[in-house]
């Protein structure tokens, strides 16, 4: 049973990071303006076990390499490449349900900022798809 709510939730998992259907991440936007700073940013073990959490949680909807599937956000979009780390964690911890996205506060601060971690190393690919499609709020 567990499995089937990790798989529910992690349907959504980042598609509150990427935000809107109309829209992008703006300074009025809650957690937008989050100038908190990545403790693993560029550690090769935090990416490691960002992936790990990642393709356990939130490839079911984002896909193995996170440009989305169906309502679920493209994480290697200009939105998500110019989102500030804090603002990440934020979308993450706290969700949108509006979107989908549920909040992950039930994971530890370290396993966010891992995934924060990873989605940031995905970064170094090309951008595939159009990014507006697939943005929720």
């Amino acid at each position: 049973m567990r499995s089937i709510g990790s798989l529910l939730i992690a349907c959504a998992l980042l598609t509150g990071t990427c935000i809107a259907r109309r829209g992008a991440l703006t300074a009025g936007d809650s957690g937008s303006s989050n100038p908190q700073e990545n403790p693993f940013s560029g550690r090769a073990d935090a990416i490691m076990a960002g992936r790990k959490l990642f393709l356990r949680n939130c490839s079911h909807c984002h896909g193995p390499d996170g440009l989305g599937r169906n309502k679920a956000a493209n994480l290697r979009s200009a939105i998500i490449r110019s989102a500030p780390p804090g603002t990440l964690f934020h979308r993450v911890r706290n969700g949108n349900l509006r979107a989908g996205m549920p909040s992950w506060a039930h994971l530890p601060d370290q396993q966010i900022w891992q995934l924060v971690t990873y989605i940031q190393s995905m970064q170094d690919g090309p951008e595939d798809g159009p990014e507006s499609s697939r943005v929720q709020r």
